[in-house]
């Protein structure tokens, strides 16, 4: 379970940034403000996500949002490779150890299930 860092939304554009945490990995993605309304789901109140990162398409039932993103880019910092991803224009970017097989992916899945504070 990564817990949510911040949540910024955009000036110009009807998207969130969302960046996400777990031990040594961090998650960033836009996400359309739409899309979360649709969800019913209030972005000032995500608490934690549940991600899946895969090279294979998941089963879409249980997530709340499923991209498909095209990998174009992978950076090398302190011996950790950043994933630089976009899904229909969304930016995405994975900081994470555990995924080294997906470096050498052209498309990556990611899925998401949102949990809300009930404040």
């Amino acid at each position: 379970m990564y817990r949510v860092e911040k949540i910024e939304k955009h000036q110009y554009e009807d998207i969130h940034t969302l960046t996400l945490s777990k031990d040594e990995s961090k998650i960033t993605v836009e996400i359309p403000s739409i899309l979360l309304e649709d969800l019913n789901i209030d972005p000032s109140k995500i608490s934690d996500v549940e991600v899946l990162v895969s090279g294979e398409k998941p089963d879409l039932e249980p997530w709340d949002i499923v991209l498909r993103a095209t990998v174009f880019d992978v950076k090398k910092e302190d011996d950790v490779e950043t994933l630089c991803a976009s899904a229909g224009g969304l930016q995405i970017r994975i900081r994470d150890p555990e995924l080294r097989e997906l470096t050498n992916k052209e498309k990556i899945y990611l899925a998401f299930k949102f949990k809300t504070r009930k404040t």
